[in-house]
């Protein structure tokens, strides 16, 4: 687990489209000849045997490292759950069961526990992030991509890195997040 470091919130959200889009595939140079390098069956085996057994080594209930996080001694710590959200934030994160209601709910779980982290406020002021911030983030997220729709991004990643930063938010908070 990476360590946490405090930047402000417009960093955050540079930083977050910055490490998310360099998961995404980049174009090849237009003078490449071979779109792909020459690579044996038996090399193609052997990654994909490595890959797997990196994979069946992951402890998905290993201690989140907390190394960096002093909890606050007091936290004010309200769950998300008991924040009243704006009228602006509700419309933007729609109502469960679209595309596009996934997305922003990634996007909005990542952004929440990043401010939480950086501001080390446990409060529903710093657990209610601004629409405002949510669409910014994805117009970002859209260019980065090279997608007109916000459906086609892919927002999985945030949202697993929500649920570990999760457990620091958690800690720090001294309770639910």
């Amino acid at each position: 687990m990476r360590p946490v470091h405090v930047i402000g919130a417009g960093g955050l959200v540079f930083v977050a489209a910055t490490s998310l889009m360099t998961l995404a595939p980049q174009a090849a140079p237009a003078d490449q000849t071979a779109p792909f390098p020459a690579v044996s069956i038996e090399e193609l085996d052997a990654a994909a045997a490595a890959a797997e057994e990196s994979f069946l080594q992951i402890d998905p209930d290993a201690a989140p490292d907390l190394s960096g996080i002093t909890p606050l001694a007091h936290p004010g710590n309200v769950p998300y759950r008991k924040c009243e959200k704006p009228e602006a934030l509700k419309a933007v994160l729609l109502k469960p069961g679209s595309q596009l209601y996934a997305r922003r709910r990634d996007m909005s779980a990542y952004l929440r526990m990043t401010n939480v982290l950086a501001t080390r406020d446990c409060s529903c002021s710093g657990k209610l992030v601004r629409a405002s911030a949510i669409l910014a983030f994805e117009k970002k997220l859209m260019a980065k991509a090279g997608v007109s729709n916000p459906e086609e991004l892919v927002t999985r990643p945030l949202y697993d890195e929500a649920r570990t930063l999760r457990r620091q938010v958690e800690y720090l908070c001294g309770g639910e997040s």
